[in-house]
């Protein structure tokens, strides 16, 4: 791949990703595979792809959360301002049942930078299973300041029509 272009060098990885996580893919492919893509990370000057965003992808998809967990400790340890692996490893944590940790990490994003109203959404259901309240509802407020007016706007239409639907299914 090297001196490929960004939109060769994105086909190529996706085909060899495409490779790595088919069933019956030759033993060891998806290792190597790995290896490739850690090392088009390590090298700096290669900047075609976002060569850790790849490497997500494919920890995502070869279903080992372990490895993408330490991995994702290792690049919020390296870069500690970057919301975007801390949010990702909030989402791992909770995926596998560790919601305190997950909480834990997620409001370390959320002091660092305002994150999505989804990000919130899932604090917030966090929250609820772990029974704290105080906690969820900051988060739901939380949300809800990181929306824009449209998004307010339509959340309240949405909900203006299911209380309207109710009441006609009542009446009707």
């Amino acid at each position: 791949m090297a001196g490929a272009d960004p939109a060769l060098a994105h086909r190529v990885v996706r085909a060899l990703d495409y490779a790595a996580t088919r069933r019956g893919s030759p033993e060891g492919l998806p290792d190597r595979v790995l290896q490739l893509l850690r090392e088009r990370e390590a090298d700096v000057e290669d900047t075609r792809l976002d060569w850790r965003g790849e490497i997500f992808r494919l920890l995502l998809a070869l279903d080992r959360g372990d490895v993408l967990e330490a991995t994702l400790r290792a690049w919020v340890e390296e870069a500690p301002e970057d919301v975007l692996w801390r949010t990702a490893l909030a989402q791992i944590l909770a995926a596998s049942d560790r919601l305190a940790d997950a909480a834990r990490a997620m409001q370390a994003a959320a002091a660092i930078a305002t994150l999505a109203p989804a990000e919130y959404e899932s604090l917030a259901a966090w929250y609820l299973v772990l029974g704290d309240d105080v906690a969820r509802r900051a988060a739901q407020r939380a949300r809800f300041d990181a929306m824009s007016e449209n998004e307010l706007a339509s959340l309240l239409y949405q909900a203006q029509s299911q209380t309207r639907r109710r009441r006609q299914s009542r009446h009707a």
